[in-house]
């Protein structure tokens, strides 16, 4: 296969990989446009634009962004036409990753200031530094993230994003480890939140940080406040329900627990919490009906199947065990613990249950258990195994920690006045997707 074959089926592979994401984003965008949820159905739509610029139904769905879209796709026009004649001018560069930044086109946004900082490695332009820091951040080189921000800070007395920047800072520094520093930074963030952020959601992320650096007295006295004055923010009750409930200090009963759930019965992220508790507490007939009302939303992940073939295991049920086991593994085969559970499920069948912990120590290749289990057959005396209970922490996501990640991933906001003339009078603001306050 020629040079060239392999490139263009590598162009035609990316068109249509391109082509199929466009689709998915259209159609969230005009499902949500009709459920009336316009802030989710425009945050798809932007993402279409980025793939899409001139699509027809997402500017009939929002006309409003038809200037700016225009105006940007424009610039990068324009700019790529100037880098054609000489690609050596890295303010060209820089500004074409501003351009792709602002409509949310990371990949090309990387591209092209990597391009301008080799060209001008002493590039101080705190814009440049700042852009370039969240994009840094975006795909996780978090020192090199680390560097252009903390230069950027050292301008704060110029810097209109300064708000914005103390935040992503605090939250670069507690993915890092530095849980007092970043400590430090939402301090500051306290006094002027950023981007409609109000300070509950920064105590939100104090309250994280804090119980990352082992202060869960802290961190608990954060988020019973938070609960209390926002007792209708599904996201702080979620928190704080399975903080309490993780939380091995923790002195609350698990009734008290029961009764904050439900008030929020139909939430399934706290369904699955009174399952968990129902198990701990031994009453399968509670789990059981827990784990069935969770079926709408947990089927299609492997940590709920395997959990309830150890309810099955424990009523006795080996069959219903065997195939919520198999199920697990089905949807996630390295899933050490689906395999070693299914093989105990298989002991009265040796060969079969030898078999599956083979086929788990082919997917799950550095399990020392299952390695164990294996060797077991081959001695006189067969130690009978016991069942593996599913982490609780596998079923929940802590929500600061994915609320921080929704902001730092965000399309950010930029200033019009980095583009010209050309972009006079255009709102950016209108294109960025931070994500709204938890707490508002």
């Amino acid at each position: 296969m020629s040079s060239q074959t392999s490139h263009n089926e590598v162009n035609n592979f990316l068109r249509l990989a391109t082509e199929s994401i466009a689709k998915g984003f259209t159609a969230a965008a005009q499902v949500a446009h009709e459920m009336h949820s316009y802030r989710e159905s425009s945050i798809a739509a932007k993402r279409v634009f980025t793939l899409n610029p001139t699509s027809e139904k997402m500017l009939q769905l929002f006309p409003n962004f038809a200037p700016l879209v225009q105006a940007i796709y424009s610039i990068i026009e324009q700019i790529m036409i100037q880098i054609s004649k000489t690609d050596a001018d890295p303010n060209l560069w820089m500004t074409l990753g501003h351009g792709y930044l602002v409509i949310g086109d990371f990949p090309n946004a990387f591209s092209a200031y990597a391009r301008a900082i080799r060209l001008n490695p002493n590039n101080n332009d705190i814009f440049f530094l700042y852009a370039y820091g969240i994009v840094y951040n975006h795909y996780n080189y978090k020192d090199h993230a680390q560097s252009c921000f903390t230069q950027v800070l050292a301008e704060k007395e110029k810097f209109i994003y300064y708000p914005d920047l103390v935040f992503r800072f605090a939250i670069l520094l507690r993915s890092k480890g530095e849980y007092d520093k970043a400590l430090e930074f939402f301090d500051i963030s306290l006094h002027n939140p950023p981007n409609g952020l109000s300070d509950a959601d920064i105590q939100f992320q104090r309250a994280y940080t804090l119980s990352l650096k082992r202060d869960n007295n802290s961190a608990f006295q954060i988020y019973q406040t938070l609960y209390q004055h926002y007792p209708n923010s599904i996201e702080a009750v979620e928190q704080y329900v399975w903080f309490l409930y993780l939380n091995k200090n923790n002195t609350m009963p698990n009734d008290e627990i029961q009764k904050i759930i439900n008030e929020h019965r139909d939430h399934p992220n706290l369904t699955i919490l009174s399952a968990r508790i129902a198990m701990k507490e031994n009453d399968t007939e509670k789990a059981y009906q827990s784990y069935r009302s969770c079926i709408p939303y947990w089927s299609e992940n492997s940590y709920f199947w395997c959990a309830l073939g150890c309810l099955y295991y424990r009523n006795g049920q080996e069959k219903d065990a065997e195939i919520a086991f198999s199920r697990s593994i089905y949807l996630d085969p390295n899933f050490e613990e689906a395999w070693l559970n299914l093989g105990l499920v298989l002991d009265s069948r040796p060969q079969m249950a030898l078999e599956i912990y083979k086929q788990g120590k082919d997917r799950c290749v550095n399990s020392r258990e299952l390695e164990k289990r294996i060797q077991s057959y081959s001695l006189p005396s067969h130690p009978t195994p016991t069942i593996i209970e599913v982490n609780d922490a596998n079923f929940f996501e802590q929500v600061p920690l994915k609320f921080a990640s929704q902001y730092v991933n965000a399309v950010p906001i930029l200033p019009a006045s980095l583009f010209g003339k050309a972009t006079e009078g255009l709102n950016f603001e209108e294109f960025s997707t931070f994500p709204k306050s938890l707490f508002a």
